[in-house]
C-alpha cells in the first residue's frame, strides 16, 4: 500500500486504512477508504491516493475486477507524474497475475488454455474431455448451457487449426450483456493495448470486437498463417 502512496498528507481515512491494511485486515481498510472517497470534500491529490490505496487492497484479497477500476480512477484524480507510472505499474502488474492465475473452469488460466483444454490440445481429445452440441464449419459449441467469462454469460466456440490443435475461443453474449462486456474485460486486462480494444499477454490476443457482440482469445504459437 504504501508503493501507491503520494507524498504529503493524506486523509484521515487513508491513515485509518493504513494501519488496519498492514495489520492484514484488507476489508476493514476498504471500507476506510471508501468512507473517504464517499465523503466528497476530498481534494484530487487524496482522491487518488484513496482509489489507489483501495486498489491495493482490493488486489489482496484477490478482487482483480475491483482493483483495476480503482486503478483508473485514481490515475484520473493524480496529478504527480511519478504517482501516475506507478499506478500504470501496478495495473500492468495485476493484468498479468489475473491472465496467469488459474481461477477459470478447468482449474487452468488464460495463459494455459479455456475450460480445462489447454492451447495446443487435439481435437480428439477435446471431442473426448467435452460434450459436443454444434460442429459448424471451423468451429466447435459445447453443451447447452452458456459459460462465463469475466462474470457475463456467454456462448463459448472453440477453433482448431489445420493441424486439429486447439488455438482459439470466442465468446458471444446476448444482446443484453453486450453493453457491458468490454468494460468487465477491462476491469480484469486493464487499458487495452490499442485503440481497438487489444490486449497482449504471453503468447496471447485477446480482443473485444464491434463494441461487445464478441471477445476472442487467440494462442499465437498454434495460430493458422494468414492465407496469401
Amino acid at each position: 500500500m504504501s508503493a501507491l502512496s503520494c507524498a504529503g498528507p493524506g486523509s484521515k481515512e487513508f491513515y485509518d486504512a493504513k494501519e488496519v491494511y498492514h495489520k492484514g485486515d484488507y476489508n476493514q481498510a476498504i471500507e476506510h477508504l471508501t468512507q473517504g472517497i464517499n465523503r466528497g470534500d476530498v481534494n484530487d491529490r487524496n482522491m487518488a491516493q484513496l482509489y489507489a490505496a483501495r486498489a491495493a487492497a482490493y488486489y489482496k484479497i484477490g478482487s482483480y475486477e475491483k482493483a483495476m477500476p480503482d486503478l483508473r480512477s485514481a490515475s484520473i484524480y493524480a496529478q504527480n507524474r511519478a504517482f501516475k507510472q506507478k499506478i500504470k505499474n501496478f495495473m500492468h502488474t495485476i493484468s498479468y497475475e489475473f491472465v496467469s492465475s488459474p481461477i477459470y473452469p478447468g482449474g487452468i488460466s488464460f495463459k494455459d488454455g479455456w475450460n480445462g483444454l489447454r492451447w495446443g490440445s487435439n481435437l480428439e481429445d477435446f471431442k473426448k474431455s467435452h460434450a459436443i452440441s454444434r460442429i459448424n464449419g471451423s468451429f466447435f459449441i459445447t453443451g447447452d448451457e452458456k459459460e462465463m467469462f469475466c462474470e457475463v454469460p456467454v456462448q463459448v466456440r472453440y477453433y482448431f487449426n489445420k493441424s486439429n490443435e486447439f488455438y482459439s475461443v470466442a465468446f458471444f453474449p446476448s444482446k443484453e450483456d453486450r453493453y457491458r462486456l468490454c468494460d468487465e474485460m477491462r476491469n480484469r486486462f486493464g487499458e487495452p493495448s490499442s485503440a481497438k480494444a487489444e490486449w497482449l499477454f504471453f503468447d496471447l490476443e485477446i480482443s473485444c470486437k464491434r463494441k461487445g457482440i464478441a471477445a476472442v482469445i487467440k494462442n499465437r504459437n498454434y495460430q493458422p498463417a494468414p492465407s496469401a
